[in-house]
């Protein structure tokens, strides 16, 4: 579900949060540019393993998300206003969390940042499209195993949740009119 730039929201009410979960079967959703400040009311949406939250003004909640969205897998926050390692620890209770960018937030700019963060979260594979090892790792993973590891990981992810049926859940965003109504193809 890509709501990427669709106005200023920076929080979410419990009716957007409401509205949000009639989406359960979405796989990835796109929050980026629209100004939020705060993840209160975050919906619950088990089956997300994209979330994108970039070029917003967040710094604190991630605790929100992680209990929200437990099966996330990829996470951008790249361009908020993360300033300390401490902010990011909540997503410890993200197992499945191998991808993180937050190139553009305060953090970014602390000496060894990525070191600590690969130490706080050891199943990481990625900060900023970087391993472990300080190699740009990002065309290699397309690559070579990118594609076809997600494609599994989603798999069984959606089958996990959603059974046999995961493939009738997948929503996606087809239009939002000028009123702000969002029209969605399923």
């Amino acid at each position: 579900l890509d709501l990427d730039n669709i106005g200023t929201i920076p929080s979410l009410q419990p009716s957007d949060r409401d509205y949000l979960e009639k989406f359960e079967g979405i796989s990835s959703l796109c929050m980026s540019r629209i100004g939020l400040r705060s993840l209160e009311n975050w919906p619950k949406l088990n089956g997300v393993y994209l979330l994108n939250l970039s070029t917003n003004r967040l710094s604190t909640g991630l605790g929100e998300v992680a209990r929200s969205m437990p099966h996330i897998a990829e996470l951008e926050l790249e361009y908020n206003n993360f300033a300390d390692i401490s902010e990011l620890a909540e997503l410890r209770n993200l197992p499945l969390l191998v991808s993180v960018t937050l190139q553009g937030n305060p953090v970014a700019a602390l000496p060894n940042y990525r070191q600590a963060l690969f130490s706080l979260l050891p199943n990481l594979r990625t900060i900023d499209d970087y391993d472990r090892d300080g190699n740009d790792c990002f065309q290699t993973l397309i690559e070579h195993e990118g594609d076809e590891m997600m494609d599994e990981s989603v798999a069984k992810l959606e089958s996990e949740i959603y059974g046999e049926s995961a493939d009738e859940e997948m929503c996606t965003l087809e239009e939002i009119d000028e009123d702000g109504t969002i029209f969605i193809n399923k």
